[in-house]
């Protein structure tokens, strides 16, 4: 047990540096359209540390770490330039596909087969969405959705898809309750992906389970 709270407050102070290094790129990667405030980057850090922490807890084996991290360092930069100025990058989207990719089938998280059935799965289901909402899901979200595919595999995907939409609906209900949003008003969605992901890491097993005893029928 000491052994692994070891782990689990290594990769925490790794965390905290790397969120500070993903704070710093997506604010870069988003100044060019006029942000240039710093309101809110502060928690990127923590909550940075909390994942890399956790997923220490995750995963089987310390390889396995490699996805997981790279995913979650992806989805911490995208949300920044997602919130500042509703831009999901090329350079992030393709970059991060290209090396979850690798990192997925090399540390064998998944198989090279699931890796890219989940891949495909996510680029085939989003690409839909996109065309039945007109645009209104951005082919950013569609773009950084596949990379989430490569890591969760299909089952996955659709499991955060869906934790996503539900986050997604309940957060722009509130805006508009409290006056903060109006209808038809985009929202960036990138955060709500990060969220759906974030569920289906650490609590995909059990949702599972509670599903299969209590929603199948005997």
């Amino acid at each position: 047990m000491r052994a692994i709270g070891a782990w689990v407050w290594l990769f925490g102070l790794i965390g905290f540096g790397v969120g500070g290094l993903a704070a710093w790129l997506g604010k870069r990667l988003s100044d060019g359209d006029g942000r240039t405030d710093s309101r809110g980057l502060w928690c990127v850090p923590l909550i940075s540390a909390a994942l890399f922490g956790a997923t220490v807890l995750r995963v089987q084996a310390l390889v396995q770490l490699c996805p997981w991290l790279t995913l979650w360092f992806l989805l911490l930069v995208v949300t920044v330039t997602d919130i500042r100025s509703m831009r999901v990058p090329n350079l992030c989207t393709y970059a991060g596909a290209g090396c979850l990719l690798l990192a997925t089938g090399c540390c064998h998280l998944h198989s090279w087969v699931g890796a890219l059935t989940g891949a495909g799965t996510a680029a085939v289901v989003m690409v839909g969405l996109h065309v039945l909402s007109r645009g209104q899901l951005g082919m950013g979200d569609v773009k950084l959705f596949v990379s989430v595919g490569t890591v969760l595999g299909p089952v996955g995907a659709m499991a955060a898809l869906f934790f996503a939409s539900v986050s997604g609906a309940v957060t722009g209900l509130a805006l508009r309750w409290m006056g903060l949003q109006r209808r038809m008003e985009p929202m960036p969605f990138v955060p709500h992906i990060a969220v759906g992901s974030v569920i289906v890491a650490f609590f995909g097993p059990a949702l599972a389970d509670w599903y299969v005893v209590h929603w199948l029928p005997r």
